[in-house]
């Protein structure tokens, strides 16, 4: 056999193991360049102290059933129920559903956990001569704040059964949560809170 044929045969034989692992494409939600879904806002944030923080609202008849959708940097609010399968994933930023989650469905968000310090020399006028004080300041980059209680992903309807949602900063329920329904969060006690409303 030549060694063409055993390429060919090897080929053909991982070829469906290439394609499985690939999986269902990431759609992005309201990207800054390319294709996506959602409408962007921005809003200011903790009195100034924050940048501004992008805000995306999804319709969810946008969603697609078994879809899989991230957004990279902010916040998402899905106007609608989340259809069955589908997977929303949110990095740092919060995820908030006005509506029911459909059955399997998986959705997450993380909040930043660090601060960002920096040091800042501050002029001091003394009379006759200026010196400069270094100052520490902290900049709470999007949600991170330490007295931020607010949970990280939250549900005003009903969480159909086999959904997992997952969140570093506490989840809430407005409604009733079907049948094997997975939680996970990892934040301490005091974040990492499961609220629900039935």
């Amino acid at each position: 056999m030549s060694l063409f044929k055993k390429f060919a045969i090897a080929a053909t034989m991982i070829a469906p193991l290439l394609v499985a692992g690939c999986g269902t494409p990431v759609t992005a939600l309201c990207p800054d360049t390319g294709p996506g879904i959602g409408q962007s806002s921005y809003s200011q944030i903790f009195n100034d102290s924050a940048g501004p923080q992008k805000i995306c609202i999804v319709k969810a008849s946008d969603l697609q059933a078994e879809g899989h959708y991230a957004m990279k940097d902010g916040s998402v609010i899905i106007e609608g129920n989340v259809p069955a399968g589908a997977r929303i994933s949110v990095n740092d930023g919060k995820l908030f559903v006005n509506g029911d989650v459909g059955d399997a469905a998986r959705l997450s968000a993380k909040v930043p956990e660090d601060y960002s310090r920096y040091t800042v020399l501050v002029p001091m006028f003394t009379g006759k001569t200026t010196i400069l004080m270094p100052q520490v300041r902290t900049r709470f980059d999007d949600y991170t704040h330490k007295d931020d209680t607010t949970p990280a992903v939250t549900i005003s309807g009903d969480v159909a059964p086999h959904a997992r949602l997952s969140s570093n900063h506490g989840i809430a329920i407005g409604g009733e949560q079907g049948a094997d329904v997975r939680i996970d969060h990892t934040r301490d006690a005091g974040y990492a809170t499961v609220q629900t409303g039935a």
